[in-house]
Formats: C-alpha cells, sequence, structure tokens
C-alpha cells in the first residue's frame, strides 16, 4: 500500500463520519429553532392578555383547546412517521433474510438482523410515545383539583 491509498483509506471513513455528524448537528439545530419560535410566538400570545382571567376565557375557547393540543398533534405525526420508518426498516431486513436464504449467503444476516433491529427499536418507540401522548392527553383534559 502506497502513501496516497494509506492516506485516502484513512480519509474516506473521516469525512464520512464527518459528514453524518454535520447532517445530524444541522438537524437538531433547524429543530431546537422551530421549538424556539413556537415558544416565542407562544409566550407573545400569553403576554397579550392583561389579566389572568382572560386568559382562562381564551384557553377554554376552541382557539384555545387548540393552543394547548398542538404538541400532541406533532407527538401523533411523530408516531406515523416513527411507525412507517419500523415498516419500512423491518421489511428491508426481512428482504435481506430472504436473500440470504435463496443465495446461501450468511453474510446478508448482518445487515438484516440490524434492520429488523432498527425496525423493532422504532416499533417500540412510537408505541411508548403514542402511551406518553394519551396519558399527557388525559391529562390536560381532566380538570385540576
Amino acid at each position: 500500500m502506497n502513501a496516497a491509498e494509506a492516506v485516502a483509506a484513512f480519509t474516506v471513513p473521516l469525512c464520512t463520519f464527518g459528514m453524518v455528524v454535520a447532517i445530524v448537528y444541522l438537524i437538531a439545530r433547524a429543530r431546537q429553532r422551530r421549538n424556539e419560535l413556537r415558544a416565542d410566538v407562544q409566550m407573545k400570545l400569553i403576554e397579550k392578555f392583561g389579566s389572568s382571567t382572560e386568559f382562562v376565557h381564551f384557553l377554554e375557547s376552541p382557539a384555545g383547546r387548540e393552543f394547548l393540543h398542538q404538541p400532541l398533534k406533532d407527538t401523533r405525526t411523530k408516531v406515523i412517521g416513527g411507525i412507517t420508518t419500523g415498516t419500512v426498516l423491518t421489511l428491508m431486513g426481512l428482504g435481506f433474510v430472504g436473500l440470504a436464504i435463496a443465495f446461501q449467503e450468511p453474510g446478508n444476516l448482518v445487515p438484516a438482523f440490524i434492520l429488523i433491529a432498527l425496525g423493532a427499536g422504532f416499533f417500540v418507540s412510537s408505541i411508548l410515545s403514542m402511551r406518553m401522548s394519551k396519558q399527557l392527553s388525559s391529562d390536560l383534559t381532566q380538570p385540576q383539583s
């Protein structure tokens, strides 16, 4: 192996890892910024009310209920996305199992089990998110004593 191949063997995986880290960072930063903007809009809306009774009347109105339940709708969208991702990953894993069996290639079992495990993880995450969302929804709708 000459020097150019050694440099390429070192830099390609390093650059790939760096790209993945950069993408994850940018996605997390965009999500954080979106949440900051949403919180800012909500705080400005709350500040517009002169007294707590006006705010309570707003929360009892249909628009106020929509204001309170917006995070729950976002959670439902994420649950559906998790179920979709879990389904796709699990089916891809099963496809790799099929390839391993059909072509007698045991090397295909490694990505198969990784994909099936990731799919199962997305399913479990979606189920937990759905249960937590239902619990939060019931806590919001029950009157506090």
